[in-house]
């Protein structure tokens, strides 16, 4: 194959496009950039650029490709705005996370939630100097839930967003496409400025429903919550009693969350106590962890480093709270987002403090038997070449 493949963007979906590229088109062919942001290291989603060299496809910028001929360019979540005028080629795409014209821009995980949209979707189109103006080779629709969320619908976009790119990939490489002009109807636009981020309280003076929608497009634990009276909200649930006071009053506030009026019926706002799991775990306080337990939907959340409480209690030696967590169904096999388990930090601990409590407790309450052969494996050649398989006595 004589063209050439570069691929630009960050996050699974540039990491399996890249990939089925590395598989079917010749790897002498095949470029890479990642975003800025990209490090090199995984995150909540996996690196790219970490992806991409081991791959050894070859990392390039932009001004490296614009004299290439035979380029296929194709922006997969990409970072970076795109002048077609310094390209020789003009086989440049991109996949938007929406269905085009509507909701070119920003933020198109929360304007279609905030919207009320009942469908979403994915357009491979070609790129010109607009913003997401090129005209459309094609789409995939789907449905929203009503309980979709920001980060659950990032997800859906991620993988249709694949879909669309295998579906298109080998036609576009052989210039066998058909491309069609954006309508100017039912089209809209968000800028960068259309949310503000860094101010996510929710605006109280609106229906029960469309403060459910906020608090639902504003979703995304990775990056943020929304926010009522310094809590962070994860939920909410509209209640059937009609609202008697002025929209925005808070009827009762509870340990669990707020109740308060709208403009239409009741909403209870759950509070979001993450932060205190986190901080009581670190501290090996687990007298208060025991205090939350009924206020927690799930105790391997994780943060931003995907770390959940067991994972920061293994780090830090705290085995009272270790222990606690265990008994209440807290996942021993849980990793953070480097792919170090409960039981490789358990293991580290020890190694550097010489305390085992933690490390013993894992295996003597019966996890070693449910172990996979493959890890348990890994795990005792592991513990033979640090002298430590008196470990598993």
């Amino acid at each position: 194959m004589d063209k050439k493949i570069c691929i630009a963007g960050k996050n699974e979906i540039a990491i399996k496009a890249l990939d089925f590229c590395a598989k079917n088109y010749s790897i002498k062919n095949l470029f890479f950039i990642s975003n800025k942001s990209d490090e090199g290291i995984d995150s909540w989603q996996k690196s790219f650029k970490k992806f991409a060299l081991s791959k050894n496809c070859k990392e390039v910028n932009l001004e490296q490709i614009y004299e290439l001929k035979d380029l296929i360019f194709i922006s997969l979540e990409f970072s970076e705005l795109i002048n077609t005028d310094n390209f020789l080629s003009k086989e440049l795409f991109n996949i938007h996370f929406s269905l085009l014209p509507k909701y070119k821009g920003m933020y198109t995980s929360a304007w279609p939630i905030l919207n009320d949209e009942k469908f979403s979707g994915v357009t491979l189109h070609k790129i010109d100097n607009g913003i997401d103006t090129g005209d459309i080779i094609d789409q995939i629709s789907f449905p929203l839930s009503s309980d979709e969320t920001a980060k659950s619908l990032y997800s859906k976009y991620l993988r249709k967003s694949l879909d669309l790119f295998l579906k298109n990939i080998n036609n576009i490489v052989n210039k066998n496409y058909i491309k069609k002009k954006q309508p100017s109807f039912a089209s809209s636009y968000y800028s960068k400025s259309s949310i503000n981020y860094k101010n996510l309280n929710i605006n109280l003076y609106q229906t029960a429903y469309n403060i459910d929608c906020q608090i639902r497009a504003y979703n995304f634990r990775e990056y943020q919550l929304p926010e009522l009276f310094d809590w962070k909200i994860g939920k909410c649930l509209i209640t059937k009693e009609q609202s008697k006071f002025k929209p925005g009053t808070i009827i009762d506030e509870s340990k669990s969350g707020f109740l308060i009026s709208t403009i239409d019926y009741n909403l209870f706002l759950k509070k979001d106590y993450s932060f205190y799991l986190f901080k009581y775990a670190k501290s090996d306080e687990s007298l208060k962890i025991k205090n939350l337990l009924n206020y927690l939907d799930d105790l391997d959340v994780k943060n931003k480093i995907g770390e959940t409480a067991l994972i920061i209690c293994a780090k830090n030696g705290c085995y009272s709270t270790f222990k606690l967590l265990v008994e209440n169904g807290s996942n021993v096999f849980e990793c953070d987002y480097r792919g170090y388990s409960v039981i490789y930090h358990s293991l580290k601990y020890y190694q550097e403090t010489k305390d085992s409590k933690i490390f013993k407790y894992i295996f003597s309450c019966g996890v070693s038997s449910i172990i996979s052969d493959n890890v348990k494996m890994d795990l005792v050649t592991h513990l033979e070449r640090k002298n430590c398989l008196y470990l598993l006595e």
